[in-house]
């Protein structure tokens, strides 16, 4: 009887304990499918940002055929240097996508100010200087799940607040764009073009580390030093990069069309004079310019300066 009377107490705990883990095992298998159908979600919808960006760098390829790898090697440098810098997740991910997008904003430059052969004119540059406010708006409609935009809008500011277009100084420009934006110069320089020879890169380094705490943020510039060399080391192995034996460019069918890209990079080459340094060559094409006293500089000169010029 006492038995009896136990397994009438036990028997409905037990079948209840056997109910709640097998609903709860259930629960669990369902969670885990339904974190697995996320993870595939969110996978699905990473591709697609990334096909997105893709398209959109794509887009600024065909605006400006010359620079072609321009965005692909900044990339590879701005990474170089994050890494090397221990960042991680959402703002690697946004250096990443970021570098592929930064001049997106050059499709709402004017034809007229990109094509212009000539000098610019202050309301000319004004217009050019819109171009990273630009490219943020037009990825403002964007949701992206990392932090490409802060990238975008902010990798023309200088350490010294002396940049645009919010004219941010120090640690109020985001750590993201303060490394894009040693890459994007170094890059512009060692570079070359139809019309000029890229800059050697001990010159280029020599130039940048002047600029540390003035145009560069001082800590990205040490990590930039750390890793740069390495880093081309590897590029040249691939057949690409500054100290690769033949550099490329992508040149056009016909004469017009090399015409107008080759226009394009005069006008380029005078708006970085003109955010680098703050004034405008005389001309774009054969001239060098000294970063300490800002003195004209034939291209053929064979005085070089121990200082780092930037010929445009």
């Amino acid at each position: 009887d006492n038995f009896t009377a136990i397994l009438v107490m036990v028997l409905p705990i037990a079948r209840a304990t056997y109910q709640a883990f097998n609903t709860y095992a259930t629960r669990a298998e369902e969670r885990e499918l339904h974190i697995a159908e996320l993870q595939k979600l969110q996978d699905q919808i990473s591709a697609l940002y990334e096909a997105t960006i893709k398209s959109l760098a794509l887009a600024i390829d065909a605006k400006d055929q010359y620079t072609h790898q321009h965005i692909v090697r900044v990339q590879r440098y701005a990474i170089a240097i994050a890494r090397h810098m221990n960042i991680s997740g959402e703002d690697m991910q946004g250096i990443t996508f970021g570098a592929l997008l930064h001049d997106i904003g050059k499709l709402g430059i004017p034809e007229y100010v990109l094509l212009k052969p000539g000098r610019l004119t202050p309301d000319e540059f004004e217009k050019i200087k819109k171009h990273p406010q630009i490219g943020a708006d037009i990825l403002a409609h964007i949701e992206f799940p990392w932090p490409v935009i802060p990238v975008v809008k902010s990798h023309h500011e200088r350490w010294d607040g002396k940049g645009y277009p919010d004219g941010l100084k120090r640690e109020e420009i985001p750590l993201t764009a303060r490394i894009l934006a040693v890459a994007d110069v170094y890059d512009a320089m060692t570079s070359s073009r139809s019309y000029r020879n890229a800059w050697p890169h001990d010159i280029v380094v020599e130039g940048i580390v002047k600029e540390s705490g003035k145009h560069f943020d001082p800590v990205v510039v040490v990590a930039f030093q750390e890793v740069i060399r390495e880093t081309i080391e590897a590029m040249k192995l691939e057949g690409w990069g500054p100290l690769a034996l033949v550099d490329k460019p992508i040149s056009g069918n016909d004469d017009n069309e090399q015409s107008a890209v080759k226009l394009i990079q005069i006008a380029s080459s005078e708006i970085w004079a003109r955010s680098l340094f703050g004034f405008t060559p005389r001309s774009a094409i054969t001239k060098s310019v000294d970063f300490d006293n800002n003195q004209m500089i034939g291209r053929n000169s064979l005085a070089m300066p121990s200082m780092m010029k930037e010929e445009l």
